[in-house]
């Protein structure tokens, strides 16, 4: 049987190779790893079996448990290559980790076709290697080698021609994507640099996001510090305030809060308040007419929801640190998530945990009203770009107009109904479920009211209702709609609250991902940790002696981020330097 890859186990073939390579813009990438435990992957103590590097003609497998003795020699050349070459693969989170975790071997110019595939087709059932293939090319990749033992004296011709062919298939799709990617309509912006060099590509939303993947990849790989003390010691506070809030409506109502089929029971008999839902949540415990009940049904919820994320945390972390899961294309949105555990949900109780260590500060950063802000720009609406401009707080703005009052007599109470009104009705919101919502702010109104803010907040700001109406009439027309965020994000909708909300969050994604870009760039060569990343904040531990300076460079990043891609509204970050995320 005649190879239509090289299988290198000798160093002078494999520095050969190597150098070749180095004639080549970018080059095809996959691993294949002897895993010990799937469940646990380690990506020191699990070993790298082949490396398979292949450019637009030929493909190389690389046998490193044959070339171990060999590493020495060899390992220097590689990471010369693989840290300053393009570097095409699928999933490449996964092979990043592996190379940092078992060679120290940082790729940073990459294209991930698995993150090109969510961008481009976001309603894909997998985005898998083998699925996006079929996808592309209505062609099958068997994948059936994939959990074969890699850690084999001797990888039989099967494993190897399994090998081959997933960079064949990388070479296949690579001009498919490519293509697609240049095809789309994108905004009158240019980002220019590694990446749209090396690849040829040029939208922004591609170029931000995989410039970010090597990051996050490393991210996870590098964990984040937590304080496993602060986290024992609330818990040990938080515990004995839950057993007396429990016990004491155990001995007064023989109610054990714990069961929720005795709580919903308590409250429709009680106060008789029915709940649709499993479980009880604090837009039920809001309905409590007597006030003391209430608020301290509100405070158990709150404790319980405390000890819950403490028994996540505790579960995942490692000494100080966790490993997050960072999930860089969660939605059509482009949202961040991550997970396991989630520290995006920390309760405000909680963020004491995310402190900074002895001689280093925390800057926290967010965005002030983005969401409104991205709004008011996508909807062109003057009025609300007008108050930005003007440096006003929108939400006191936005409440002068709907109880026509000065702005400067407007009180608390109004402002936070105006702030609900706001952010519900800026995502097409009726009236039922506006109050439903304004319930999450603590706010009670009639569906009269709701109906009188929804009126004078669509004759405050015009231009909402004018956009809002001819996205009604297109999905009445069309049943499905493809919409865009301001940086080009593509995203398909259904549903006429998608249509609204998936553009004002996608282009949110977007700053955010530009800032996070444009702020890691700036601060190559610094000694900084990203603590946390929340939608609209970021969270950096820092030396102390550099605190200003990076939350200038921060700041700056941010506010660099929203001026690319808003044209006519300021953008404003607060900003604080701190010992912990609780002081914000």
């Amino acid at each position: 049987m005649v190879r239509k890859y090289q299988y290198i186990t000798d160093y002078k073939t494999a520095l050969s190779v190597l150098e070749n390579f180095s004639k080549s813009d970018y080059l095809f990438l996959d691993t294949e790893v002897y895993i010990q435990d799937i469940r646990k992957l380690d990506y020191q103590n699990d070993k790298v079996r082949l490396i398979q590097i292949g450019n637009n003609k030929e493909v190389f497998l690389f046998d490193i448990f044959e070339l171990k003795p060999y590493l020495d020699y060899i390992l220097p050349s590689l990471k010369e290559l693989l840290e300053n070459k393009g570097i095409i693969g699928h999933y490449l989170n996964f092979d990043i980790k592996f190379l940092i975790g078992n060679f120290g071997i940082y790729p940073k110019i990459v294209f991930d076709t698995f993150i090109a595939g969510k961008l481009l087709y976001p309603n894909l059932q997998s985005y898998s290697l083998s699925y996006l293939y079929h996808y592309l090319t209505k062609k099958t990749l068997d994948k059936t080698e994939q959990n074969s033992d890699w850690g084999a004296l001797e990888l039989s011709e099967k494993q190897l021609d399994y090998a081959y062919k997933d960079i064949t298939v990388l070479q296949e799709i690579f001009p498919i994507l490519q293509s697609e990617i240049n095809s789309l309509p994108k905004p009158n912006l240019k980002l220019s640099g590694d990446l749209s060099k090396t690849f040829k590509i040029y939208h922004p939303v591609f170029l931000t996001e995989l410039y970010l993947t090597p990051f996050f990849a490393q991210l996870e790989l590098k964990g984040i510090s937590i304080d496993i003390e602060s986290i024992n010691s609330l818990e040990r506070s938080i515990k004995k305030r839950y057993s007396e809030i429990y016990y004491q409506f155990y001995r007064n109502e023989r109610l054990r809060l714990d069961r929720q089929e005795e709580l919903k029971n308590w409250l429709q008999k009680k106060f008789n308040i029915k709940l649709k839902n499993s479980v009880v949540s604090e837009k039920e415990v809001n309905k409590i007419s007597e006030e003391k009940v209430r608020d301290i049904l509100l405070e158990f919820l709150t404790l319980k929801r405390s000890l819950n994320k403490i028994e996540e945390l505790k579960k995942y972390s490692k000494g100080n640190k966790i490993f997050p899961v960072i999930k860089q294309v969660a939605s059509q949105t482009g949202r961040i998530y991550i997970t396991e555990p989630n520290i995006q949900n920390i309760p405000k109780k909680l963020k004491g945990i995310i402190k900074a260590k002895n001689g280093k500060k925390l800057i926290i950063a967010d965005y002030s009203q983005i969401e409104l802000r991205i709004a008011s720009e996508y909807a062109k609406e003057e009025r609300m770009i007008n108050a930005f401009k003007e440096g006003k707080d929108l939400h006191r703005f936005t409440a002068s107009l709907i109880f026509n009052k000065d702005y400067k007599d407007i009180t608390d109470d109004e402002r936070k109904k105006a702030k609900a009104v706001n952010f519900g009705l800026i995502y097409g919101m009726n009236y039922k479920t506006l109050r439903e919502y304004l319930y999450g702010f603590g706010v009670n109104i009639t569906e009269s009211e709701a109906k009188q803010f929804i009126e004078k907040f669509f004759k405050s700001y015009p231009k909402f209702k004018d956009w809002q109406d001819r996205v009604k009439v297109k999905l009445k027309n069309k049943g499905r709609l493809t919409v865009y965020s301001l940086f080009g994000r593509r995203m398909f909708v259904k549903k006429f609250n998608d249509a609204i909300n998936y553009p004002i969050q996608g282009t949110g994604s977007d700053i955010f991902k530009l800032a996070l870009g444009i702020f890691i760039n700036k601060a190559k060569g610094e000694n900084f940790e990203i603590k946390n990343l929340v939608h609209d904040e970021i969270v950096v531990e820092v030396e102390e002696e550099k605190a200003d300076y990076m939350a200038n460079l921060l700041k700056e990043s941010m506010e660099k981020a929203g001026s690319i891609i808003l044209k006519n509204v300021p953008v404003k970050v607060d900003i604080k330097i701190a010992k912990s995320w609780s002081e914000k």
